[in-house]
């Protein structure tokens, strides 16, 4: 149960898991992605193999393992 909120919001509700620990339906946050007032900027639902889905336009799988991505990668999370 999230209230509505800001990526920041929903990072600041997770305990942090290491990428070997992170299993599908851990949260995956990323940074500077574009400007916000928070650290995170972006959340996406990993569902493993490297995978997550991506809420952009239009919503779709993402290879996390691409540059971009990589460069972004802040942490992966697990709500409680």
């Amino acid at each position: 149960n999230l209230p509505r909120t800001t990526a920041t919001g929903i990072y600041n509700q997770c305990a942090i898991v290491s990428r070997d620990e992170a299993q599908p339906g851990d949260l995956i946050f990323f940074t500077r992605t574009y400007y916000c007032a928070g650290p995170v900027s972006h959340v996406g639902i990993y569902v493993g193999n490297n995978m997550m889905i991506h809420c952009g336009y239009p919503i779709h799988y993402s290879n996390i393992g691409t540059a971009y991505w990589q460069q972004h990668f802040m942490c992966f999370g697990r709500l409680p």
